[in-house]
């Protein structure tokens, strides 16, 4: 038995009321965060048009600006959580760039509208989705990236006894998102003793995520190909989305951290986006209704409810257990030495 103040292992620790008031808290400020001075960086220039890159001039320097804003927002909840939870950061600024979404219009903005600089073919406008969806997935690499700085300064004090970890359990701890990228460990929360998840297992636990999304999603927006876009739906087919992938690919193919599921996200917004520029189906242009289920989401609202629905469920998620430590070989005996002699 083995009692510390030091840092706890998140999945080890449950957390209290005043544990979950402070990660509530986080967000809420995240929201009133990105609401206010984030909404001033990525508003439309249209004031009636959806909340996007493509509708947005100076959209570099507005992406620099929302990255500054997740960097903070994401240190700002790890100081306010603690170590209770890995990547609450990065949670904190997927929910805040997910409500900035919706203050504006859906994506129907863009199939009707006739704005300088918006697309007219639908499969070019996918294409753009598909490539706005690569910036916003850098920027919430920021935050990860911010996060997992973070939380290594700064330590959960709660005094806690448990036993003393053994080969079966010393593996049985979540690691931080950036704590699993090669090179990052050393800047980032990592558990002394565990080694990142190994590359393999990570690819398929991304490929297969990536893969039920995409199916999940296409299932929960069945019977909308003749019904208006409402943010409602297409958030919580995003967020569904990701929470079922996230499950059961960890089932199949667990990992030590929220990285792979982030990035299955990532993977699964550019494969949605550029399967339905070439898969638009009977609509004609313009429409207020798309010929593709992936065409009624944002890239903002794809990837940051995405983002935050799978990396909480990866709080639930049981990471791989390390393989019991084999006993150490005893040097032979006198007796022993000479029957072999």
């Amino acid at each position: 038995m083995m009692c510390s103040t030091g840092p706890i292992p998140a999945d080890r620790m449950h957390p209290t009321l005043r544990d979950r008031a402070a990660t509530l808290l986080s967000w809420v400020l995240a929201g009133a965060l990105f609401l206010s001075v984030g909404w001033m960086a990525i508003s439309p220039d249209d004031p009636a048009g959806a909340v996007s890159l493509l509708t947005r001039t100076g959209a570099a320097f507005s992406v620099l600006q929302l990255a500054g804003i997740a960097a903070v927002t994401a240190g700002l909840a790890t100081v306010l959580s603690g170590r209770r939870r890995p990547d609450v950061g990065v949670v904190a600024t997927s929910i805040g760039l997910g409500l900035l979404s919706i203050q504006g219009d859906t994506s129907a903005y863009f199939f009707l509208s006739q704005s300088a600089g918006i697309p007219t073919d639908p499969a070019q406008l996918a294409r753009r989705f598909a490539g706005e969806s690569v910036v916003w997935m850098g920027v919430l690499g920021v935050a990860m990236m911010v996060s997992g700085f973070v939380a290594k300064w700064v330590p959960t004090t709660r005094q806690t006894c448990r036993e003393e970890p053994d080969g079966d359990s010393a593996g049985d701890v979540q690691r931080s998102a950036a704590s699993d990228i090669p090179g990052l460990q050393s800047m980032s929360q990592a558990d002394a003793g565990l080694g990142p998840t190994p590359l393999g297992d990570g690819i398929k636990h991304t490929l297969i995520a990536a893969g039920i999304a995409l199916v999940a999603y296409q299932v929960l927006s069945t019977g909308l190909q003749h019904r208006a876009i409402r943010h409602g739906q297409v958030c919580f087919a995003a967020a569904a989305s990701f929470w079922l992938a996230t499950r059961f690919a960890f089932q199949l193919v667990p990992v030590r951290s929220a990285l792979w599921s982030l990035l299955a996200v990532g993977v699964a917004a550019v494969a949605a986006y550029l399967w339905a520029s070439v898969r638009l189906g009977p609509t004609q242009w313009p429409s207020a209704v798309p010929g593709n289920h992936f065409l009624r989401s944002l890239p903002m609202q794809f990837v940051f409810f995405g983002a935050a629905a799978a990396t909480m469920k990866s709080w639930s998620a049981s990471p791989p257990r390390a393989a019991p430590n084999a006993a150490p070989e005893r040097p032979p005996t006198k007796s022993k030495a000479r029957e072999r002699r």
